[in-house]
């Protein structure tokens, strides 16, 4: 398994969501190929080999915000990495990929609110609750 963990000092995930702390990007299970070949450093064309079949799980973090949050202990980035591994266990057994997750609130077409979820959500959900390790 894979796991790559993007940092940015901002509050914003590259699709352009809301976040503070972490966000869950997805995973992707590797299957069909003999091997995949997986960037493994920030330095270019340096590459790794994953056996197959595979998962490389996608997390982004704000480490400014956790050191916030979680006062300096580290607990934050271990809760973000530890969910994105749990996440990918689940995609390595399930065979599929893990969408990343989402919750907001919309608007209905008779003038209610209503919360809406990423369609992986609940699998999401019980990891960040039950499977990673403690939010600070």
């Amino acid at each position: 398994m894979k796991l790559i963990l993007l940092q940015k000092i901002a509050n914003i995930t590259p699709d352009g969501a809301d976040f503070y702390g972490g966000a869950f990007l997805g995973t992707e299970f590797i299957f069909n190929a003999s091997t995949a070949e997986i960037i493994t450093s920030n330095k270019p064309f340096i590459i790794e080999e994953l056996p197959l079949p595979g998962v490389k799980t996608n997390q982004f973090v704000n480490p400014d915000n956790l050191e916030k949050i979680d006062g300096g202990t580290g607990k934050g980035i271990m809760h973000e990495v530890t969910e994105s591994y749990e996440l990918g266990k689940i995609s390595m057994k399930s065979h599929r990929n893990i969408q990343p997750a989402w919750h907001t609130w919309k608007n209905n077409s008779d003038g209610t609110i209503v919360e809406d979820y990423s369609p992986d959500y609940d699998i999401f959900k019980y990891v960040h609750e039950v499977k990673a390790s403690p939010c600070p």
